[in-house]
């Protein structure tokens, strides 16, 4: 009898679950596709739980005092190359410039930055993928056995939140990311490593904006003398903000960090520290797996059925 008893219950549970992921996929098609619900859809056409989270920073801001950033603003390529000769001189794992010389300007200047780029081993320089071609610098400012990355970092186009990141792109030839190829300058990770975990698209592990990194403008750079924190960290050099708040949105993208998940109007974070997150990711090796839709629906269907 209570065998039977329990058989009838499994079933009942098991026909019940069944038909709950039924109604509910009859509840989503029915929202996806009348035109009423247009709106909602818009509203969250971009919008991850995972949002919440990173918004109302519950994971509480960390800082990573091995990464600084230097904001370039708009300064010449002359004080950029001083800049970047003052960082050089205090011996950090790695400089990055997240900057592309697109055209020569004035010769002087150019042969200075030229000459600054080729002399310092330890800087990776930046490129984009636009399309089907690829945009480097001139080619002025290239030089022999030049490290670089690309720092392209929308997956989906250019009004989607940046979630995700693929480190390594290519078979033979590889390309790495620029937060990637700073890893790998820095001793954070190896070659194998990188072809290994970071082919596929994988999350960003978000620890903060700007003010979870030592952060400097490049006018305070240039007049100290010294500064200790830039010895064996990772030195990004790159633009983020002139002073205008949310009016300057050059090189600002979204992502999970803006406190409005939903109905983004202003871009909230800049590249270089999206770049800045990436590189805090790989440097303690934190990445976050996500778990297959089928795998997914599986668990949800379990729990489904047992409760």
């Amino acid at each position: 009898m209570k065998w039977s008893t329990n058989k009838l219950l499994y079933r009942d549970a098991l026909l019940c679950t069944v038909m709950t992921f039924i109604v509910a996929g009859l509840l989503y098609f029915a929202f996806v596709n009348l035109s009423i619900l247009d709106p909602f859809e818009k509203a969250f056409k971009d919008f991850k739980f995972t949002d919440i989270f990173y918004s109302k920073r519950l994971n509480k801001e960390q800082q990573n005092d091995k990464i600084v950033l230097v904001n370039i603003k708009h300064v010449d390529r002359f004080q950029l190359a001083q800049a970047v000769t003052k960082v050089a001189e205090h011996k950090p794992k790695a400089i990055g410039l997240d900057i592309i010389f697109k055209d020569r300007k004035l010769e002087f200047t150019d042969s200075i930055l030229k000459r600054v780029l080729q002399d310092n081993k330890n800087i990776i320089t930046a490129y984009y993928h636009e399309n089907d071609s690829i945009v480097y610098s001139h080619d002025y400012f290239r030089f022999k056995d030049e490290k670089k990355g690309y720092i392209n970092l929308n997956l989906k186009g250019q009004n989607t939140v940046i979630r995700e990141f693929i480190g390594v792109k290519g078979k033979d030839d590889k390309e790495y990311a620029f937060a990637v190829q700073l890893a790998l300058e820095a001793g954070y990770i190896d070659e194998n490593y990188a072809s290994k975990e970071l082919k596929k698209p994988i999350p960003i592990n978000y620890i903060g904006n700007k003010h979870a990194f030592l952060n400097f403008d490049i006018d305070e750079i240039a007049s100290s003398e010294a500064i200790p924190a830039l010895k064996d960290a990772v030195v990004i050099l790159g633009y983020f903000g002139d002073g205008n708040g949310n009016l300057d949105i050059e090189d600002r993208h979204f992502t999970p960090l803006n406190e409005e998940w939903v109905g983004r109007a202003v871009p909230d974070t800049y590249g270089v520290v999206v770049h800045a997150n990436i590189l805090n990711m790989l440097s303690r090796q934190n990445l976050i797996y996500r778990v297959t839709v089928f795998s997914t629906y599986l668990i949800a269907f379990i729990l489904c059925f047992f409760t």
